[in-house]
C-alpha cells in the first residue's frame, strides 16, 4: 500500500511541476484564480495524450507523462488561451479573420509524427 501512495505523490508532483511551467509560459495570459480550471484541463490533456500514445497502461506513468510533456504543455496552453471559442472553427471581425486549431488533433498528429506512440 505504501508503494502506491509514493507513486501517487510522484505523479502529483510531476503534474504540479508541469502546471507551474505552463503558468510561467502563459505569463500575463494566466489569471491567478484559474488554478482549478488549469489543473483540470491539464489532467484531461494528460489522459488524452496517454491514450493517444497507447501509454495509459504503462506502469511508469510519471515517465510516460515526462516523455509527452512538451505535447501536453503545448495543447494545454492553446486550449486555455482559446477558452470560450471551443466550438468555433473560424471567425471574422473588423476585417480580421481567425482560424482556431483543434489542439487535441494537433497533439495527436505531433505524437505520431514524433514517434511517441507505442505500437500494440
Amino acid at each position: 500500500m505504501e508503494e502506491n501512495t509514493n507513486e501517487e505523490i510522484t505523479e502529483e508532483t510531476k503534474i504540479n511541476e508541469i502546471l507551474e511551467e505552463i503558468k510561467k509560459d502563459l505569463s500575463d495570459n494566466y489569471y491567478d484564480n484559474d488554478d482549478t480550471v488549469l489543473k483540470n484541463l491539464l489532467e484531461d490533456v494528460i489522459a488524452d495524450a496517454l491514450s493517444i500514445s497507447n501509454r495509459k497502461f504503462k506502469s511508469d506513468k510519471v515517465n510516460q507523462i515526462e516523455i509527452l510533456s512538451s505535447n501536453i504543455k503545448k495543447a494545454v496552453k492553446t486550449i486555455y488561451i482559446q477558452r470560450g471559442t471551443e466550438d468555433v472553427k473560424t471567425s471574422g471581425e473588423a476585417g480580421e479573420s481567425k482560424t482556431y486549431a483543434d489542439s487535441i488533433e494537433i497533439m495527436e498528429k505531433d505524437i505520431i509524427r514524433q514517434n511517441k506512440r507505442i505500437m500494440i
